[in-house]
C-alpha cells in the first residue's frame, strides 16, 4: 500500500516521506482476506495503480502465487493520468516478472466496467478474488457490494475520506461487502 503514496501530483519530498513510514491501516478486512486465500485457489485479478507502483506490486503478487493462486496483473488498455500501462510495465523491465498481464482494454480512472474489453469482462466475472489498487478503483467500484472485491489505497481526499468515517491519508484493505453505505 505504500507505492500508492507515489503520485504525479505529489512532491519527491513528500513521496519519500510517507513510502519511508511505518503505516498502520485505519481500515482493515486482512483476516477475511486471509480466510479466503486459505480456501482452494482459484483466480484474482489484481487491478494495478500508478506507473511506478508495479515495484511495489511484486511481492505480493509473487506472494500470492506462492500460495497456489493465479494472478492476472491488471493495467490500464491505455495512457490516463499516471496509471500503469503495458508499456510503462515493459519500460519498468516487470512484464516478465508480473505475467500473465492483462489490460482493460480502457483508459478510465479507476475501472468502469461496461467500458471494458470483453476478454477484461470475461476475467472479471471468473475471479475468485479482486484486490483493486488506488483510490480511482475505490472510487468507481464501491457501489458493488461483492463479496470477491478488496480495495488497497490510501484516502488522499478529504471527500473519500470522510464516507469512509478515517483522516485523509489513512491507508485502508477494505472489502466491498463491508462498506457502510
Amino acid at each position: 500500500v505504500l507505492g500508492n503514496a507515489v503520485d504525479f501530483f505529489r512532491s519527491a519530498q513528500e513521496v519519500e516521506r510517507e513510502v519511508s513510514q511505518q503505516i498502520s491501516f485505519a481500515i482493515t478486512h486482512l483476516a477475511a482476506f486471509q480466510e479466503i486465500l486459505a480456501q482452494e485457489p482459484g483466480m484474482i485479478l489484481y487491478l494495478a495503480d500508478n506507473a511506478g507502483e508495479q515495484h511495489f506490486d511484486l511481492p505480493l503478487v509473487q506472494h500470492l502465487r506462492g500460495l497456489g493462486w493465479q494472478v492476472f496483473y491488471v493495467v490500464k488498455g491505455g495512457p490516463i493520468q499516471n496509471d500503469l500501462t503495458l508499456e510503462d510495465l515493459a519500460a519498468s523491465g516487470l512484464s516478465t516478472a508480473l505475467e500473465p498481464v492483462l489490460t482493460t482494454g480502457a483508459q478510465t480512472v479507476g475501472l468502469v466496467i461496461d467500458g471494458t474489453s470483453p476478454a477484461f469482462k470475461e476475467a472479471f466475472q471468473q475471479a475468485s478474488l479482486i484486490v483493486a489498487k488506488g483510490m480511482g478503483h475505490f472510487e468507481t467500484l464501491s457501489g458493488l457490494p461483492d463479496p470477491r472485491l478488496f480495495f488497497l489505497f490510501q484516502a488522499k481526499c478529504r471527500a473519500v475520506a470522510q464516507s469512509l468515517g478515517v483522516s485523509r491519508g489513512s491507508f485502508l484493505f477494505t472489502r466491498a461487502s463491508q462498506i457502510s453505505p
